[in-house]
């Protein structure tokens, strides 16, 4: 998913200390840096940039009444 692009969330900045100058920034500025580093599993809490997302598209088991 990630080499396609195809995933439901968004790049933050970091609201840690690791991500004292991007936390109020929209995303990264280019998407290929923050791709590569998720491909090659290099993401983690310490990155300047965090991906978030809801996880639906990962268990989608709820059930609705």
């Amino acid at each position: 998913m990630t080499l396609f692009n195809a995933r439901l969330g968004a790049w933050l900045g970091n609201p840690g200390p690791a991500g004292s100058k991007t936390w109020e920034k929209p995303g990264p500025s280019s998407a290929i840096g923050s791709l590569l580093k998720e491909t090659f599993g290099l993401t983690n809490d310490t990155n300047e940039y965090v991906y978030l997302s809801d996880g639906g598209h990962f268990e989608n088991l709820a059930t609705t009444k």
